[in-house]
């Protein structure tokens, strides 16, 4: 298993929301996790695409870069349980914005979840999915892929990184060679440090420990 892997994301939210800012960025966590239809200058469009497009237009001012290069393969991480055909995969979605916005090259749904874990956001404490529960439910279809020089693993929303930490350790296994990087268009605070603002771009690491828990900073 790997002990840590950089990671960035853009916006942030308090999943105890009290203030009206904090009420605000909870719902557009709502609006990540349905990836809710919405009007950008006036044509439709969905969440993720809103987000990526406001993200590529600042890449450079909001420091991510020099994460997310733009020769990299985005990898959706898969969701909690067996994804069926036809159903909503958000993670997919914001790789699919980061292709056609062209942040970054290309993209491989190769990563994949063979049995269920517990969902994070209903599990308390002790209940919730580690790195190895992760690590130990995916696998990696390598079938048609040549050596990727960088990877970016792609998810909605990042607590503590037992997810990046396992399907992390997965795809440095299947590619030793890779720069592997991890992109989580929304974190978690509360847990690490507190909310100042939904917009709040940031360049960290996800650890794991001895014990086999997860951390984020920032």
């Amino acid at each position: 298993m790997l002990s840590e892997l950089p990671f960035g994301s853009l916006l942030t939210y308090n999943p105890r929301a009290h203030t009206d800012d904090e009420k605000v960025a909870k719902d557009w966590m709502y609006a990540i996790k349905s990836d809710r239809a919405r009007l950008d200058d006036g044509r439709r469009s969905t969440t993720a695409k809103y987000l990526i497009n406001y993200m590529a237009n600042a890449i450079d001012e909001f420091g991510l870069r020099d994460l997310l290069s733009a020769d990299a393969m985005v990898v959706p991480v898969p969701g909690s349980g067996l994804h069926r055909p036809g159903t909503l995969w958000v993670p997919y979605r914001i790789c699919d914005a980061m292709i056609e916005i062209g942040v970054c090259e290309t993209m491989c749904d190769c990563l994949e979840r063979t049995s269920p874990v517990a969902k994070s956001a209903f599990s308390k404490g002790p209940d919730r999915p580690k790195a190895l529960d992760h690590y130990n439910s995916m696998r990696v279809n390598q079938e048609g892929i040549i050596g990727p020089k960088n990877i970016v693993l792609v998810d909605d929303i990042i607590t503590r990184g037992a997810t990046f930490i396992g399907a992390g350790s997965r795809m440095a296994e299947a590619f030793p060679n890779a720069n592997l990087v991890c992109f989580g268009l929304m974190r978690t605070m509360g847990y690490v440090g507190p909310f100042v603002s939904l917009v709040d771009p940031a360049i960290g690491r996800v650890t794991l420990d001895p014990f086999g828990d997860s951390s984020r900073l920032p």
